[in-house]
């Protein structure tokens, strides 16, 4: 499993309620390709004008072949996929693999 992380900044006089239901409508769809396994969105408690979006996919080639498809076409699909950056600026950060993980535990007492 590969997560693609993205960086969002709410454009001045936007909202995070816009940015969210774009967000939502559009990854819906993502979703529904072969290779999407799930996305989150998070808000940053320090500032609230942030947004980190993390992208689940099975693999970073199967994420780029659905992108470059999507790319490619110019349906109602693709206007709704894009209508979130009418409310924010996403910035990739980058796609990361995990190497190691420890689950919590039961809290000594």
């Amino acid at each position: 499993m590969i997560k693609f992380i993205f960086l969002i900044k709410i454009k001045k006089g936007k909202t995070k309620k816009e940015y969210i239901q774009a967000w939502k409508r559009g990854s819906s769809l993502i979703q529904k390709l072969k290779g999407a396994r799930g996305t989150m969105l998070y808000k940053n408690l320090d500032k609230p004008e942030e947004l980190i979006a993390i992208a689940n996919w099975t693999s970073k080639s199967a994420r780029e072949k659905v992108m470059r498809k999507l790319k490619k076409t110019r349906t109602l699909t693709q206007k709704i996929i894009n209508k979130h950056k009418d409310f924010g600026k996403t910035k990739v950060l980058g796609s990361f693999k995990e190497i190691a993980r420890i689950n919590s535990q039961k809290p000594i007492e």
